[in-house]
């Protein structure tokens, strides 16, 4: 996207230098995700380990991963998403693609998209435990990749996938109302901004 840059410190992004907020920054700003329980370290470790998984995967997608100077514990989690991909006959067609909503305003980086059975589906990936927010943030990814796409082309459903040391587990994100929850964290977070 022309007059796109992401900081990836800040994990900001400005289009013509202009904040443009992310899906997760919105979830986050709202107050739909709160880690204020969790020291400061184990946050540091745990943001680290999810962007060596996700870069790892992404990696390994793009078939431009050396898998023999792997980390084994890295090994492990990329074992797991290749089982995902195996079971459910996952093949990416989009990977950590950055898509932008114009009358929202709301920019992210969607991890995965691709067809599980016949439906176009968004997969975001994750290493941690499930919380409840991940299903608004999959809504919010859906509604910035579905912006102006005709019907044949938007994707349907929503996935997160699990993926720990021994396997992975997934989610399919159903609730109809996730949509309206994350519009409604827009609400909050664009209130918030403008005091």
């Amino acid at each position: 996207m022309e007059g796109l840059t992401f900081n990836e410190e800040n994990h900001e992004y400005k289009l013509n230098g202009l904040i443009i907020p992310s899906v997760t920054q919105i979830i986050s700003g709202a107050g739909l995700v709160n880690f204020d329980y969790i020291d400061e370290e184990t946050l540091r470790e745990k943001a680290e380990l999810g962007k060596k998984v996700h870069t790892t995967t992404e990696l390994y997608d793009k078939d431009s991963l050396d898998i023999k100077s792997l980390h084994p514990i890295l090994r492990n989690y990329l074992n797991s998403w290749i089982n995902f991909k195996k079971d459910y006959g996952f093949l990416p067609l989009e990977i950590e693609e950055t898509f932008y909503h114009k009358d929202y305003n709301v920019i992210g980086c969607v991890d995965r998209i691709g067809f599980i059975g016949k439906d176009k589906s968004i997969v975001d990936l994750k290493h941690g435990i499930k919380l409840k927010s991940h299903a608004i943030q999959t809504a919010g990814y859906k509604l910035i990749h579905n912006y102006k796409k005709s019907k044949g082309n938007m994707a349907k459903k929503r996935f997160c996938v699990y993926l720990t040391e021994k396997g992975y587990k997934v989610e399919e994100n159903k609730e109809q109302t996730d949509e309206a929850v994350f519009l409604a964290a827009l609400t909050i977070y664009n209130y918030k901004r403008s005091k």
